[in-house]
Formats: C-alpha cells, sequence, structure tokens
C-alpha cells in the first residue's frame, strides 16, 4: 500500500478479515475503528463470541501453560529500559458497558508497583480491584492486595496486620489491625512504635484505635 492509504485483506467471499487505517488502528474481521477508554491500537469488534473473542492457548510437553504479560518502562522510547517507581501502573485489564452514546468503565483490575523498586529483581507489587457503582461512571478501590500480601477490603479488612506507618489508604468504616499502637485509647488517632496489638477503624480521616 502507499504512504498515507488504509490497508484491507479480505478472504475470497469479501469478508473483511484484516483492516489498518492510516492512525495504525488495526481491526481484525471489520473496517469499524471502536472507542473504549482509548482508541486501542489492535481492536477485534464482532457479533458474536466466535467473532469478539480472544484465546490464547499453550501446546507443550510442560507444565506451562498459556499467559497475556503486560509490562511497563519509565523510559520515553520503545526499547529504552527506565526503571519504573511506585504507584506507577505497569497493567490493567477494564471492562466498558455501553451507555447510548458511548463507552463507560465498570471494573477494573489494575496491577502497580507497591513501594520503591530495586535495581536487580525486587519489584514490589500490589494488584487494585475497582468497581463502579450504581448512578455513577467512576471506578472506585473496592479491594487490594499489596506486596506482603495484605489484603484489604474497602469496608471490612482481612490482613496479617499492619504497622501504624503501614495501614494502606482508608475508605470510611474500614478496619484493620496494628501490632505496634503506643498508649491506643479508643477512637483517637493511632501513635506507632509501641507492641500493642490493636483494631483499628478508619473514620474517614484518620485510623483511629477501636
Amino acid at each position: 500500500a502507499s504512504a498515507g492509504q488504509n490497508i484491507v485483506i479480505a478472504d475470497g467471499g469479501g469478508n473483511v478479515r484484516y483492516f489498518c487505517d492510516t492512525n495504525e488502528k488495526t481491526v481484525i474481521n471489520s473496517l469499524v475503528v471502536t472507542t473504549l477508554g482509548n482508541k486501542n491500537s489492535l481492536q477485534i469488534p464482532g457479533t458474536t463470541a466466535a467473532t469478539n473473542s480472544l484465546g490464547v492457548s499453550a501446546w507443550s510437553a510442560d507444565a506451562l501453560g498459556a499467559r497475556i504479560e503486560l509490562g511497563k518502562s519509565r523510559g520515553a522510547a520503545i526499547g529504552t529500559n527506565t526503571i519504573v517507581q511506585s504507584g506507577d501502573v505497569v497493567g490493567s485489564v477494564t471492562g466498558y458497558g455501553a451507555n447510548g452514546s458511548t463507552f463507560t468503565n465498570a471494573a477494573q483490575i489494575s496491577m502497580e508497583i507497591d513501594a520503591t523498586p530495586g535495581a536487580t529483581n525486587d519489584m514490589p507489587g500490589r494488584i487494585k480491584f475497582l468497581t463502579t457503582p450504581d448512578g455513577s461512571g467512576t471506578l472506585t478501590l473496592a479491594l487490594t492486595i499489596n506486596n506482603a500480601q495484605a489484603v484489604s477490603a474497602a469496608t471490612t479488612l482481612n490482613t496479617g496486620g499492619y504497622t501504624v506507618a503501614t495501614l494502606p489508604a482508608g475508605v470510611q468504616g474500614a478496619r484493620a489491625f496494628v501490632t505496634d499502637a503506643l498508649a491506643p485509647a479508643f477512637l483517637t488517632a493511632l501513635v506507632g512504635g509501641g507492641a500493642v496489638v490493636s483494631p483499628a477503624f478508619y473514620n474517614g480521616a484518620a485510623w483511629v484505635a477501636e
């Protein structure tokens, strides 16, 4: 194809199998470029499960299965390996629903860096699960698994315990417990540096002893 032209590949029956437009958007089985959260570089729109699904399978005489791998570098040029930072999102999977005019996010799984990474084989991570409440179009944090495998929920926390300094960002009504409270007093802000195991409650502004 010449520069500035779309590329279309069809089968013998005239059905479109591959389409690439001048904006470098590649579409399988359609000429229509759709928009979800972004105008994705690779799209597979379809009207049936056979045409709107992606299958990845492993065929090997070993214990390894198929994989989907997502990656992130802070390098501005492709191929430049620049270390990521705490809080960076390295990959996410988002579900969208049509709202009558466009698409709105309904739920998301976000994989993030959870602390400062090291130069070699030190990449602390967390997974966040987000959902969109009824009457809203905004994703809201529901559940977090941090780099210590502690699980924190938006309402009730089921964890292996925290120190006061490592308590996660709170959602009002959330509960946890700390292992280093210093002279905790009921419904007063927690102070670390002690040796008291204390239940904790997030009151909307701070974690307090409960």
